[in-house]
């Protein structure tokens, strides 16, 4: 057996599979790790293609109620009058907050959706349920309409409901950009 020469390198033992890199591992070195990424790749790809119909069908829009759709006519009543109470969105809190409209009505609002209320004239009051200490009394005309935007925000101890009787441009801006409650 002749020595290695300075120059040259030792002759590997190619059946020696050992101290092979795993480049040099056959089926299970790059080809298969080449493989396993386009696998990986094709099933990220085609998840991606069955799930982006789907999220797009859940940001679909429901079309409006027959009652909201009323409702956005903002026409008046020669006997009574009408309040819109609207909560924006967004609001401080995705939260839902109940008012007692003259300690008769209930209704809970949301960010996004406003109530239409139709009363005799007189003084009305809207006021949160149970720990939301917000207050509102409001004097309503008859053949008028009145627009009362709802801030709401909730606290540690008590949320708080904030009542702003708004001019008819601004409240019929929210209105026509808001879902009737119980309108569904």
């Amino acid at each position: 057996m002749r020595p290695a020469s300075a120059g040259t390198a030792p002759l590997r033992n190619t059946s020696d599979r050992a101290g092979a890199s795993w480049q040099d591992r056959g089926p299970h070195g790059a080809a298969r790790l080449r493989n396993l990424g386009w696998l990986m790749r094709s099933y990220i790809q085609s998840l991606i293609l069955f799930c982006m119909p789907l999220w797009f069908a859940g940001c679909a829009q429901l079309p409006p109620s027959p009652a909201d759709i009323q409702a956005k006519k903002f026409e008046s009543l020669p006997t009574r009058g009408v309040i819109y109470i609207a909560r924006s969105d967004p609001d401080f809190s995705r939260d839902g907050a109940t008012l007692l409209l003259d300690d008769t009505v209930t209704i809970t609002t949301y960010p996004g959706t406003y109530y239409r209320w139709e009363v005799a004239p007189g003084a009305h009051r809207i006021e949160g349920f149970a720990a939301d200490a917000g207050r509102m009394t409001i004097s309503v005309e008859a053949g008028k309409i009145y627009f009362v935007q709802q801030s709401y925000v909730p606290g540690p101890f008590t949320p708080h409901s904030s009542f702003y009787q708004v001019p008819a441009s601004r409240g019929r801006a929210i209105v026509m950009h808001s879902e009737l409650v119980g309108g569904r």
